[in-house]
This record gives structure tokens, sequence and C-alpha cells, in this order.
């Protein structure tokens, strides 16, 4: 099987893709940290805001209101999925938590994203901006989404070792030369629209 390598990366800080904001929100910390509720419920929060985050992941919804409408419909209480009226207490009860500390990062400005969300709303502009076929920046917008989750950071995001790494694991899993090969076009665009790597590749 054929694998694909990165071979060099020069990196100077994601500059247009990945905006650095002087403050930013951990919906995940702050939950951690809050007050008054006991750990079980905070695990059950977890799950459940863990699960939202999934549906507008893969429904390509921004975090607010709209979402949490359509979450709830859709993945809460479709007719086909009777639940528990304790389980649509509990879960109503993250939500509506999740949304208060929406509302309060927008009155403070700062930044509440995760790193693949902005990954993916990044690689989505850029796509847009360039004029790539929507097929094609819906297959970016993926790869970018996995790679910010597996750096886990925006420095290690920028490492030769890490994109490396990530390729490896794409060819470790099963994918094959077509899904390297997606991978890596994936992190080039990325990279090239920071204006912050530059990439070179060989087969």
């Amino acid at each position: 099987m054929r694998t694909l390598s990165v071979g060099l990366v020069v990196w100077s800080g994601f500059s247009s893709i990945m905006t650095a904001t002087e403050t930013r929100c951990c919906w995940r910390r702050d939950l951690s940290e809050f007050r008054g509720l006991t750990d079980r419920e905070r695990l059950v929060f977890l799950l459940v805001l863990e699960w939202f985050g999934n549906f507008r992941a893969r429904c390509g919804l921004e975090a607010g209101r709209d979402a949490a409408e359509a979450f709830w419909r859709t993945e809460v209480v479709p007719e086909d999925r009777p639940r528990e009226p304790w389980q649509l207490e509990q879960w109503e009860d993250a939500i509506k938590w999740y949304l208060n500390w929406l509302d309060a990062c927008a009155e403070e400005r700062v930044e509440h994203q995760s790193l693949p969300e902005r990954a993916r709303a990044g690689v989505r502009s850029a796509g847009a901006r360039r004029g790539l076929a929507p097929r094609t920046i819906r297959c970016y917008v993926v790869w970018a989404e996995r790679y910010a989750t597996f750096a886990g950071g925006e420095r290690e995001m920028g490492r030769l070792e890490t994109a490396s790494r990530f390729l490896a694991s794409v060819a470790d899993d099963g994918g094959g030369y077509s899904s390297q090969k997606q991978a890596l076009n994936a992190l080039t665009f990325f990279s090239n629209m920071s204006a912050a790597w530059r990439i070179r590749f060989s087969t």
C-alpha cells in the first residue's frame, strides 16, 4: 500500500484561518468548575452536550438556540424514540445550561468555539472565497476538523510531527490511498490558507 508523507512544514502561526483571540472560553472547563451541580449532574451534562456537539458538527450548525431546537426535535424527542420524563428533564437542564453559557460568552465578547469548530468554519469560509466546489469544501472541512481533534491544540496543529502522525494514523486506521490523498490535500489547503505552512509532499 502506498502512503503519503509530509516533506517540510514551516510554522509561523495561524494568521488567517485560525484567528487568535485574547480570551477563549471552554464549556467543558467551565462545566467542571460550575457550582451547584453534583458529580452525576456534571457527567449527564457532559454526555448530552457532547451528543449535541456531534449533532451540530454532522449537520453543520452553529452553536445557538436554533441548533438546540433542531437537536431536540430530531434527536431527543422523535416519535420513534420514547423518552422517560426524568431523562427529558435532565437533558433539558443540560441544554439550558449551555445556552446560558453561550449568552455569557456573548456578553463578555469572548470566543466560545472549540478548535475543531474554528478549523471547520475557517476552511469552509476560505473554500467558498476561493471558489472551490461544494463537494471539495465538504471534504476539506471534514479532514480539517479531524486533524484539529487529533492535534488538540493550535501549536500542535502547526508541527511537522503532528501532521506526520495524523497522516500515519489515517493509514493505520485502514484508510486507502484515496483517503490519505484527501487528508493530505485538505492539510495542504488549510496550511496555504493560513499563510503559515509551506508543504511539499512525496508519494
